[in-house]
């Protein structure tokens, strides 16, 4: 079955939306509401600007407490 005419393309709406980021008081204060392990994982996560999967499968060989480092990329690949 022949088109006639010429086909244009649509175009995908733009729906322009700030960025959400907290402030430090706004840190601050959910960090005071966290205990224990979970707020060891949130100041890492908040630190490195990892996932919270990432956070999971972070593992004992994946830190070096020498250089106070955290290797992250391993749990990228």
């Amino acid at each position: 079955m022949p088109i006639e005419g010429q086909i244009e393309p649509a175009r995908a709406r733009l729906h322009p939306r700030p960025p959400v980021v907290m402030t430090k008081s706004e840190v601050r204060r959910v960090l005071s509401q966290v205990q224990g392990v979970h707020l060891l994982m949130a100041k890492l996560m908040h630190g490195s600007g990892s996932r919270l999967m990432e956070c999971i499968r972070l593992r004992v060989q994946d830190l070096d407490f020498d250089r106070n480092l955290a290797n992250l990329l391993k749990l990228l690949t």
